[in-house]
């Protein structure tokens, strides 16, 4: 089994294997579903975090959950349908370019905090090594580079959006007032540059990147945010907690008093109440 696990965590980090072929492997039974706010809470928060009260926020390329513990227990999640490719179809839409250029730019270029050299810095758009015979980028020049600037403004733009739908979100969880206080980002949109500093200002409260800490050998590429779920997967199963779904009425103790038992346990009642 060890080496089976092995092997799927070798796949998923590289990429080679989608959920569904692991899955599907035939000598390998699904144990159970987790939701990825439990994953990457495991892999990210630490115990005295979950204890005190945190929020997560998972910024996926699709979607953002927004998940609030305390008590050491998840209280809370909500879905935002908004993720980090919206930025990239942002910035392809805005400068006419392909979409696997836009996630270049944001990766490689991108910021979420605007700097005061961005207007005299030219970014090309076309990567090393790759064709320029394709028509050029809206606002290129004719080299085909466009202004730092205007990227960092068509970001700045869609985080303002993502950040006003996590206020309101965290809100709505009740993450307010001097429970509210430490917000943790994960996910592979948390990668981006300054992302952290930005949503302290707009959120106006303590904001972390939230990346593996927990699991021991990982290499330093895959101890970033975007493979926390996949690192609280395997600590996860690790721990084999105890599904309390799979337990059953017949577990749980009853005791049935009778008689002259259920008189002597009034009287034992009155004794320690009054």
């Amino acid at each position: 089994m060890l080496l089976f696990l092995r092997e799927i965590v070798f796949r998923a980090f590289l990429g080679t294997s989608s959920s569904a072929q692991i899955v599907a492997h035939p000598t390998l039974d699904v144990e159970a579903v987790v939701g990825s706010p439990i994953a990457s809470g495991h892999a990210c928060l630490s115990a005295e975090e979950r204890e005190l009260g945190v929020a997560l926020v998972e910024f996926g390329g699709e979607v953002t959950n927004v998940s609030v513990y305390a008590a050491g227990m998840l209280l809370g999640l909500v879905t935002i349908p908004l993720g980090s490719g919206d930025i990239t179809d942002a910035i392809a839409s805005a400068f006419g370019i392909r979409r696997f250029q836009a996630e270049r730019l944001k990766c490689v270029h991108g910021s979420a905090i605007p700097s005061p050299a961005d207007h005299r810095e030219m970014i090309p758009v076309n990567a090393p090594g790759e064709e320029t015979n394709g028509p050029a980028a809206r606002h290129a020049d004719d080299k085909n580079r466009i202004p730092r600037a205007e990227l960092i403004s068509v970001i700045s733009t869609q985080l303002a959006a993502w950040v006003d739908e996590v206020g309101k979100a965290l809100k709505g969880l009740g993450f307010t007032g001097q429970r509210g206080q430490l917000v943790v980002l994960t996910g592979g949109g948390a990668e981006l540059a300054g992302l952290a500093d930005f949503a302290q200002g707009a959120l106006g409260k303590p904001v972390r990147l939230g990346r593996p800490q927990y699991l021991k050998g990982l290499a330093e590429a895959h101890s970033t945010p975007g493979f926390s779920t996949l690192s609280g997967l395997v600590l996860y199963a690790a721990a084999d907690p105890i599904d309390i779904r799979a337990i059953g009425p017949s577990y749980q103790p009853i005791v049935r008093y009778k008689g002259f038992g259920l008189v002597n346990r009034l009287y034992q009642a009155m004794r320690e109440y009054f």
